[in-house]
C-alpha cells in the first residue's frame, strides 16, 4: 500500500447530502499527490457513515455524548493518520480548484514546516457569498485560521486538537503551535467554499449575547472553555500573546469606568477608542463587537468545561486498499 502524502480528515454529523460533493471535489488533490481521507462520524442519524464508508478510506464512528464537537472530531482524525500532512475539512466545505496550484507550491517552498491556509469563500443558504482572507502578521504567518487548514503531521503529534472544547478550539491550537515554533502561510488563492446557512443580523447580534435559543448552539460556551483550559494548564499568557486583540478590548472595558472617576471621562473615552481602532487595524470592525459578545460568552462556558473528557471510537471502518491514490 502506497504510503500517502497528504492525509485529507474530514469531519461532520448528520452532513449525508454535503459527503458526495466534498469527495467530488478531492479528485484533482488525488491526481496529484498520494492521498489517504479519513471521515470522522459524531454519532450521526442521517446514513452519513453509510455514504462516508462508500467514499472514504478510513470512517470513525464516535460514541453519542453531549460534548461531541468538531475538535473532538479532528483528534481523533489526526490518530488515524499516516500522511506527512493532514489537511482538515469539514463535511460541508469543497476544495476549490484553484488551490491545487498553490499546495504545489507550498510544498517546493523553502519552509516546508510552514501549514498553510487559503481564501474562504463562504456559500450561504440565501444565495449570498463572501470571500475571507485571514491576515498576516509581521512574521508572515496567519494571525488566525479556520477548521479547513493544512498542518505537518510532525507539529500535530506534538500539539493535537482539544477534543474538550465547543469552539474556537482553532485559537486555541495555534497558540500551542505558535509558542512550539510553527506557522501558518497564507496561500493567495481561493482555498476552500464552506456551504453554510445564513443567519440574520438580528439573530445573528442576540445569539452572540445569550445563550437562549443562540445560533451558535453549544458552540456559545466555548471561549469560557478556552479560557478555562488556558488557565488551568498555565498557557494564559501564550494565549494572550498570540491573540491579544480581545484581550485589549475587554482591558479598555473593565478599566475604563474605574479609570473615568479619577482621569475623567474623556480620557477613559480615549482609552476605548483607542482598543477598539486596535481590534480594527489588526483585524476588522465586526470583530469589536463579536470580541465583546466573547464576555459573556466566556462567563457561560468556564462552568461547562469538562476537563477530562475524551471521545470514544464506537466503530471503525477501513478500506482495503485506499480509494484515492496518485498514479
Amino acid at each position: 500500500m502506497q504510503t500517502p502524502f497528504i492525509s485529507i480528515v474530514i469531519i461532520g454529523r448528520n452532513e449525508a447530502r454535503n459527503l458526495p460533493r466534498l469527495h467530488a471535489s478531492l479528485a484533482p488533490l488525488a491526481a496529484r499527490w498520494p492521498c489517504e481521507t479519513v471521515f470522522v462520524d459524531s454519532a450521526s442519524s442521517d446514513g452519513s457513515v453509510e455514504i462516508g464508508r462508500s467514499l472514504f478510506d478510513t470512517v470513525a464512528v464516535l460514541s453519542p455524548s453531549p460534548h461531541l464537537n468538531a475538535s473532538a472530531g479532528r483528534h481523533v482524525g489526526v490518530s488515524l493518520v499516516r500522511g506527512q500532512w493532514v489537511l482538515f475539512l469539514d463535511g460541508d466545505m469543497e476544495v476549490m480548484p484553484g488551490c491545487i496550484d498553490a499546495l504545489a507550491a507550498h510544498f517546493g517552498g523553502s519552509d516546508a514546516t510552514r501549514g498553510a491556509v487559503g481564501i474562504y469563500v463562504n456559500r450561504f443558504s440565501d444565495g449570498s457569498t463572501r470571500r475571507w482572507s485571514p491576515a498576516i502578521d509581521s512574521h508572515g504567518c496567519v494571525v488566525h485560521f479556520g477548521g479547513a487548514v493544512l498542518l505537518p503531521i510532525e507539529a500535530l503529534r506534538a500539539q493535537n486538537w482539544d477534543p474538550r472544547l465547543y469552539s474556537n478550539e482553532e485559537i486555541e491550537l495555534y497558540t500551542r503551535l505558535r509558542q512550539s515554533g510553527y506557522c501558518v502561510q497564507r496561500l493567495e488563492s481561493d482555498f476552500i467554499a464552506h456551504w453554510t446557512a445564513s443567519v440574520s443580523v438580528g439573530r445573528r447580534l442576540i445569539g452572540n449575547f445569550s445563550p437562549r435559543n443562540s445560533f451558535l448552539g453549544k458552540k456559545f460556551y466555548g471561549v469560557g472553555q478556552v479560557l478555562r483550559a488556558s488557565v488551568g494548564e498555565g498557557r494564559l499568557w501564550n494565549l494572550m500573546r498570540w491573540f491579544p486583540e480581545p484581550f485589549v478590548l475587554w482591558g479598555a472595558i473593565l478599566l475604563s469606568p474605574l479609570l473615568a472617576p479619577a482621569a475623567g471621562w474623556p480620557i477613559a473615552a480615549v482609552l476605548l477608542v483607542g482598543a477598539c481602532g486596535f481590534v480594527i487595524w489588526r483585524r476588522s470592525w465586526r470583530l469589536v463587537i463579536v470580541y465583546i459578545a466573547f464576555l459573556p460568552q466566556a462567563l457561560h462556558g468556564w462552568w461547562r468545561f469538562a476537563r477530562d473528557w475524551m471521545p470514544e471510537i464506537a466503530a471503525i471502518y477501513r478500506r482495503k486498499a485506499p480509494c484515492h491514490r496518485a498514479d
